[in-house]
């Protein structure tokens, strides 16, 4: 995956996060809240992955 499309859906992730945590506190939504958490939890593991190289690459 390129860097700006990793970088775009990790800003989208951090986003719906967000968003769902705001929405879950005020109106004491529990699923709006998991969803948040399983947004966060995409966010982290996506910005802590690292690439492997690819054997293409080598060529």
């Amino acid at each position: 995956m390129k860097l700006w499309q990793r970088m775009s859906l990790l800003t989208v992730l951090i986003i719906l996060a967000l968003g769902c945590y705001g929405v879950g506190f005020t109106s004491e939504a529990t699923g709006l809240m998991v969803l948040g958490v399983i947004f966060e939890s995409a966010f982290w593991f996506g910005l802590l992955r690292i690439d492997e190289p690819s054997a293409n690459k080598a060529e």
